[in-house]
């Protein structure tokens, strides 16, 4: 295992996986729904926290470096994102186009690679990859917040974060607030970036922050029950809690689960880009057999479908016929 690699954060990264793809097999199933009551809100109330959770780890990872130029950050990031989220897009349209997902295609293969690159550019080859172009935004930013944050002390940390959670709460209590839509997805999602930016940089390294995280956990997850998941704050403040736990956790670093957790991490970029085209083709032959386990596939698959994809990577690691970044793995 590389040693430059740091396990408290591929325990971050690994459990944010198996939260998006937790999310994603619920989703799918139309569980999300109001209606379904306390079970719903249960279930939303954690497994919603996954992308904020990414978000915070990627704060960490890349807020917290040392400034390097731009032209090699950007060299860097955008080939390990762009390249298999190309190479993934394509096999998601092709598959789409033989189960016939598009109505207006007759079979045309000039109509369908004319049509390719206006459905990627608008998000329509698949919706779950707007991950991807928010993550594409916080790399353009990412400069200029690194030269920014490593200026300011921990008390002006501590106003901008402040200053993030009430501009949340009255994004939603006083919706003009939000100016317009992209301005609101950037705001949320900003401050849960600088702020694994804060907790590695301050909050790193007492067994104190653990417990304080694990007892906001319980805390914020009960409150985002009883108020259905309602509150928009609260799901950002609970992935900070966990990455709150998770950087404060004492690792032993030669252990095989250790291993296991660090090559999960390593292969979340391929997880996050292949695990739709997985539970689809689950669902398509097994969604009539569910009966009264329905609310409960979610949790069942989850884990199978992680490790099917680990694998996946594991072999695709050895064979080395491609770099491995080709295929998201980091």
């Amino acid at each position: 295992m590389n040693a430059s690699r740091n396990c408290n954060i591929d325990i971050l990264k690994a459990v944010a996986m198996i939260l998006v793809v937790a999310q994603h097999a619920w989703s799918m199933l139309d569980l999300d729904k109001a209606e379904l009551g306390l079970l719903c809100f249960s279930y939303q109330a954690i497994v919603t926290i996954g992308v904020p959770l990414f978000v915070f780890a990627s704060g960490v990872l890349l807020l917290s470096r040392e400034i390097e130029p731009l032209t090699l950050f950007f060299k860097k990031r955008l080939k390990r994102l762009l390249i298999p989220f190309l190479l993934f897009s394509i096999v998601v349209y092709a598959v789409s186009l033989f189960i016939g997902a598009y109505a207006w295609w007759d079979g045309s293969m000039q109509m369908a690679i004319t049509k390719f690159i206006p459905l990627l550019l608008t998000g329509e080859i698949n919706v779950f990859f707007w991950f991807v172009y928010m993550l594409l935004c916080l790399y353009f930013i990412t400069p200029i917040l690194q030269r920014a944050l490593h200026q300011l002390s921990k008390s002006d940390l501590q106003l901008i974060l402040s200053a993030w959670a009430i501009g949340l709460l009255l994004k939603q209590f006083y919706p003009a607030f939000a100016l317009n839509d992209y301005i609101s997805a950037i705001w949320k999602y900003l401050g849960v970036y600088i702020s694994g930016y804060y907790v590695f940089k301050y909050c790193v390294g007492k067994q104190q922050y653990c417990y304080i995280g694990a007892i906001s956990l319980f805390l914020l997850y009960v409150a985002n029950v009883l108020t259905n998941c309602s509150i928009t704050l609260i799901f950002p403040l609970t992935a900070i809690a966990i990455g709150l736990i998770c950087l404060n956790l004492n690792v032993a670093t030669d252990n095989s689960i250790t291993k296991i957790v660090t090559n999960i991490s390593r292969y979340s970029y391929t997880i996050y880009l292949t695990h739709i085209l997985l539970i689809r083709f689950i669902y398509m032959f097994t969604e009539q057999y569910f009966g009264a386990m329905t609310n409960f596939v979610p949790l069942l698959i989850t884990l199978p479908i992680v490790a099917i994809i680990y694998v996946a990577c594991n072999v695709y690691s050895k064979i080395k016929i491609l770099p491995n970044y080709i295929v998201g793995i980091g």
